[in-house]
Formats: C-alpha cells, sequence, structure tokens
C-alpha cells in the first residue's frame, strides 16, 4: 500500500485534507489509527472552522486522545510542512490502495448493524492489554452541571429544599457545594433576575422617598409655593428628576460595572419613561382641560400651555409607579404559575386594571392639596377622572415590564424608543375615542375650554 501524503501547512493542503474527509471518518481505515495520531500531530494549532471536515475529524481525534487513546496501527502516512508545494503536486495526493478506496466506497460492505469483525475484536483485546499493562485505570467521562433551583414562593425552606435535591443518589454523581448568593436572589419573587435590571429598580425605589418628601412633604404642607415664580418652579422640578440620573452615572451598582452605559437598564428605563410621559405630559394633559375640566393655575414656563415643572416631575413619579408594577406583577406570575394560561391572562388583566386605577385615584388625592391644580368637580375627578387617567397605565404596565425582563432577550436602546412611542400612540387613540364617544364628564364652561394652537382636534366641545 503506497503511503498518503498530507500538507497540513499550506492553505491548499487544508483544502485538499478537507476534501479527503467529505466522505471519510478517519485517515485510513474504519477506526482511529497511528495515521491519524501523525496527521494530528502535524498541526501547530487546531484548523479552523472553515475546514468544517477538518475540524470534525481534529475534534474527534482531540476527544479519543483524552478519553481512550488510538491503538491501530493504519497504513502509514507522511506529512509535509509548511513549505510551498506546487499546486498540481497537491492536486495529485496519493491515496491508500484501491481495495482500501474501493471499500470505503462501498457502503454495502459496512456492517452496521452486525457483530463487531475480527479485527476490530483485536484492536480491542489490544487496547485491553495495553490499559492492564500499564497498570492504569481507564478514565471515565465527567460532566459539570449547574443547577439552578428557585422556590415556588418566598416561604419556601431554602434548606431543606437543598436537602431533599442533594437526597438524589446515583453512581457516579456528586453533589458540590451550593451557592448562597444565588439562593438568595432566586428566592426573590419580586425583584427581576436580571443583575442589572434588579440594581436599577432597586434604586428607583430608594429615590422616590427623597422626591415625594420634597414636594408633598415640605413644599406643599408648608405652603412654600406661595412664594415661588416661573424659575422657582422649574428649579423643584429640577432638583426632583436631576439626581435620579447623576447618581447611578457616579455610583454605579456592580451589575453595572462591566456593562456599557447603554446597556445599562437604569439608562433604559428612564428612556422610555422619559418619551412616555413628554407625550403623556405636552399632549394628553389636554384631555384633562376638555374631558375632565381640569386646569393649571400656577406660574410657570410652558409649552403648549403646559408646565415645564409636570413634566419633570412626571418622570419620577412615573419611574416609581412603573417599577412598583414590575415588583408585583412578577411576584404575581410567580404566585399564579400553575394555573391554566387563561387564567393567568384574566388575573393578570384584573390586577393591572385595579393597579392603575389605585395609582391614579392616589396621585388624584395627593395633590388634592396643591390649590393651583383645580377641577370643575372634584368629586367626579376622584372616581370617574382617576378612571380616565388609568387608563395611561393600563397600556403601559405590561409594556414597561418587558425591558430586559428576558435575559436571552436584551433591549437596545432604539427598541426601547420605538416601544415608548407606540405605548404613548396606543393611549391617545384610546382618549381620544373616550372624548369623541363618550365626551366631557362633566359640564365645562367656556370658560375652562382651552383650545390650543396645534391641536385642530380640540376646537372645543365635540357633540355626537
Amino acid at each position: 500500500m503506497a503511503p498518503t501524503t498530507f500538507y497540513v501547512g499550506s492553505e491548499a493542503g487544508l483544502k485538499k485534507l478537507d476534501e479527503y474527509l467529505l466522505s471519510r471518518s478517519y485517515i485510513t481505515g474504519y477506526q482511529a489509527s497511528k495515521d491519524d495520531l501523525t496527521v494530528h500531530g502535524a498541526f501547530p494549532k487546531p484548523p479552523s472552522a472553515q475546514y468544517v471536515n477538518v475540524s470534525r475529524w481534529f475534534n474527534h481525534i482531540e476527544a479519543l486522545l483524552r478519553i481512550s487513546g488510538v491503538s491501530a496501527e493504519g497504513s502509514g502516512v507522511t506529512i509535509e510542512g509548511s513549505a510551498s508545494f506546487p499546486e498540481e503536486a497537491i492536486a495529485t495526493l496519493p491515496v491508500a490502495d484501491t481495495k482500501v478506496a474501493a471499500d470505503e466506497d462501498d457502503d454495502s460492505d459496512v456492517d452496521l448493524f452486525g457483530e463487531e469483525t475480527e479485527e476490530e475484536k483485536k484492536a480491542a483485546e489490544d487496547r485491553a492489554a495495553a490499559l492492564k499493562a500499564s497498570g492504569k485505570k481507564k478514565e471515565s467521562v465527567k460532566s459539570s452541571v449547574l443547577m439552578d433551583v428557585k422556590p415556588w414562593d418566598d416561604e419556601t425552606d431554602m434548606k431543606k429544599l437543598e436537602e431533599a435535591v442533594r437526597s438524589v443518589h446515583l453512581d457516579g454523581l456528586l453533589w458540590g457545594a451550593c451557592s448562597k448568593k444565588s439562593a438568595e436572589c432566586s428566592s426573590s419573587l419580586w425583584l427581576a433576575s436580571n443583575g442589572s435590571k434588579r440594581w436599577g429598580e432597586v434604586f428607583f425605589l430608594l429615590y422616590t422617598p427623597f422626591w415625594l418628601t420634597l414636594c408633598l412633604g415640605i413644599v406643599v404642607p408648608y405652603k412654600l409655593y406661595e412664594d415661588f415664580k416661573e424659575l422657582e418652579y422649574l428649579l423643584l422640578g429640577l432638583v426632583s428628576v436631576l439626581p435620579a440620573f447623576l447618581i447611578p452615572i457616579f455610583f454605579v451598582g456592580k451589575a453595572d460595572r462591566s456593562l456599557s452605559f447603554k446597556d445599562r437598564y437604569w439608562v433604559k428605563a428612564s428612556l422610555w419613561i422619559i418619551i412616555f410621559g413628554y407625550v403623556g405630559n405636552y399632549f394628553w394633559t389636554h384631555y384633562f382641560f376638555t374631558v375632565l375640566g381640569a386646569s393649571y393655575t400656577f406660574p410657570s414656563w410652558k409649552m403648549n400651555n403646559v408646565p415645564h415643572t409636570t413634566f419633570l416631575l412626571t418622570i419620577v413619579c412615573f419611574l416609581f409607579y412603573h417599577v412598583t408594577s414590575n415588583m408585583t406583577l412578577r411576584r404575581l406570575h410567580h404566585a399564579i404559575a400553575h394555573l391554566p394560561v387563561k387564567t393567568q391572562w384574566f388575573i393578570k388583566s384584573a390586577w393591572i386594571l385595579a393597579l392603575s386605577y389605585f395609582i391614579a385615584f392616589l396621585e388624584t388625592i395627593a395633590i388634592s392639596n396643591f390649590p393651583y391644580y383645580s377641577f370643575v368637580d372634584r368629586s367626579l375627578m376622584y372616581k370617574v377622572g382617576s378612571l380616565f387617567y388609568a387608563i395611561y397605565f393600563l397600556v403601559s404596565f405590561p409594556m414597561f415590564l418587558r425591558i430586559d425582563e428576558n435575559v436571552e432577550d436584551l433591549w437596545d436602546l432604539p427598541r426601547v424608543a420605538v416601544d415608548a412611542l407606540g405605548a404613548a400612540m396606543l393611549v391617545t387613540i384610546i382618549l381620544d375615542l373616550w372624548r369623541l364617544f363618550l365626551g366631557p364628564i362633566v359640564p365645562i364652561p367656556d370658560s375652562k375650554m382651552r383650545a390650543e394652537p396645534g391641536l385642530p382636534w380640540f376646537p372645543g366641545r365635540t357633540e355626537l
């Protein structure tokens, strides 16, 4: 049998070897042999993935060497290094004798389901004898598996759960250490599994007492607003919102340190709320004027007759509302996960409706002591007006939750912006349908009818 020559040091040689291995599992014969070891040893590094067949063969030989080695003799091959060879020489690589080639190409001679051939039995016996002579035990294949075990709810005894898992005994199974950090994270059914999102949500929650105390605990109770002009109102809004953006920049959370600025959850959440709040403040507020009979009378710099201060305060308010919604929806999801899908959908929808109305009603009550935000009928505003306001959150709560909730599907900033605009468009449609088909909740005096430039669909009260 003439030895086969391989050129593994050139691109042309690797291409030819790749073609050669297209219909073969080994260099020669039907089992790994010393020929495979010879060619394998000639590679200074693993072959490029572009040579699919060579890579497949190389990885297979690597695995055999780690497990049991190679003992078959082979037919004999020669290796040429990285020197340049004429293309015609490479194109005419000599292969094994015609008998071996014919055997490899004739699938009818391969018994896939029969017993081992004499040659295979002899090779197996030789391997066993060599192993026994070396006095070494055959190494078994080992795998490392990381199990993420989550409790049914936050009342589950994690110690007993770990004991139950470790009670499983199988041959060769060895339980390793349990990560307490992982257990603590998975036991919280309120917070996100995504580290960056979890940090961002906790930060926005902890930040809430600052602006809430400033506005409703100091400015309103002590009536400091009585001396406020346009500048003071603007500064109140800026002082309330700017720290929410500056603190995470200078005090980076542990989960965010390895992420670029645009990939951090608090950045994405802030962008979504800014876009949604911008549309809500400067455009939807006019529905409060024409449908609910509300009005702002405090001195403030405005756009589209809506104070800039209310936009700034909307950002921090909405961040708090939506983070609270995220946590409750996440906890509810775990609690009803065992129920049918349709039942889960119904329960979640009912919760979103209830939470939306509760937050809208609570905000209306909270600002009732501020004299420069007035209503035609305060009682109706609390009851029906809160339902109108709740439409914002019926749309935004489930949509906002989706941002980076799945660690396998992290959002980029363009997707965040488009999603926020989509939510704003949907809310606009629903609010305008209310205006068209239900109309104002109270008779609104002409002095309260606010026809604003740039809003042609608000010329006055609509008659159906």
